[in-house]
């Protein structure tokens, strides 16, 4: 059963990618930060395409898990429960897939392994979130070496902060959203 800290972490999830906050995220949402990504990245037209097609894919399954209209912050919740309460261990694996193809697909825009300050931060304002400071610091706490941080730490974090319902375990994303995006 999933318990309170793992459920408001899925809060602070949804609350990081409501854009708009609106209090929903829609397929709209998606299109307005893939676009914002690309030409804050600067990607050709075919990488824009790839870019956009590769996050509706991922949002579409393990953020809106099928449905069509936008969510909310409840349903989005109540999605999540329901898939973690009947297979904890498929869930986590699903998550695990998906941060794996957003940071090695979208995020590293030069497929080199490794995200750098500035991808992070492009994603990070494609988002919505437009505190460059906070995200450089945000960045920092991965340790990069010469501004690059490996994929899998970040894609680690990711999957620890959106599966994992054990609080004694230090929670880097965790504890940057609650200081507030």
């Amino acid at each position: 059963m999933a318990n309170d800290y793992v459920i408001n972490k899925w809060r602070l999830w949804f609350r990081a990618m409501d854009i708009n906050h609106k209090g929903q995220i829609s397929s709209a949402d998606v299109q307005q930060e893939g676009e914002t990504f690309a030409e804050l990245s600067h990607v050709d037209a075919e990488r824009r395409k790839e870019i956009l097609a590769d996050l509706h894919k991922l949002w579409n399954e393990y953020i809106f898990r099928g449905k069509t209209s936008p969510i909310n912050e409840e349903e989005f919740v109540e999605m999540n429960c329901h898939q973690y309460e009947d297979d904890k261990a498929k869930f986590q694996a699903g998550l695990r897939k998906c941060y794996t193809a957003f940071f090695s697909d979208i995020i590293d825009v030069c497929h080199e392994g490794f995200v750098t300050e500035e991808e992070f931060v492009n994603i990070m304002k494609a988002g919505g979130h437009e505190n460059v400071a906070f995200h450089k610091k945000f960045f920092s706490f991965y340790k990069p070496d010469g501004g690059k941080v490996p994929q899998q730490f970040l894609i680690d974090s990711w999957v620890q902060f959106t599966t994992s319902d054990d609080s004694s375990q230090k929670d880097v994303v965790k504890e940057a959203l609650e200081t507030g995006l």
